[in-house]
């Protein structure tokens, strides 16, 4: 697949998880021994919209070489419930993050995203 091909995988599994929550998108795109796995990524989803029920997630940069793709997005919302370690206080949220997403013949291999300090920026707020 091109790097063309493979951003726009990753911004189809991206908007669709996120801001479609459409979990069809993890068993479309992500491979069965990816990491995380489908079942461990959903789970993950379900537990984030629980606590982020007006999440809204947008990609701000899509950058592709060969088989892997980085997105650099902005992500806000209410926490409703406590979630990792943060209480809800009613406040409204924006953060950046990073992910580096490899993919391997058209399906995503291993979705690595960094947010852990993306909580200590939503526990400052």
């Amino acid at each position: 697949m091109s790097a063309q091909e493979n951003k726009e995988i990753v911004r189809r599994y991206f908007e669709g998880r996120f801001n479609d929550k459409d979990y069809s998108v993890v068993d479309q795109y992500l491979a069965p021994d990816a990491t995380p796995t489908p079942d461990e990524q959903k789970a993950w989803l379900d537990d984030l919209h629980g606590a982020w029920p007006d999440m809204h997630s947008s990609i701000d940069h899509l950058i592709a070489e060969d088989d892997l793709v980085a997105v650099h997005f902005t992500m806000g919302g209410t926490l409703a419930r406590e979630w990792e370690g943060l209480t809800p206080n009613g406040k409204t949220v924006e953060v950046h993050g990073m992910a580096l997403v490899w993919l391997k013949d058209g399906v995503i291999v291993k979705d690595d995203v960094n947010y852990t300090n993306l909580l200590e920026t939503m526990a400052q707020a």
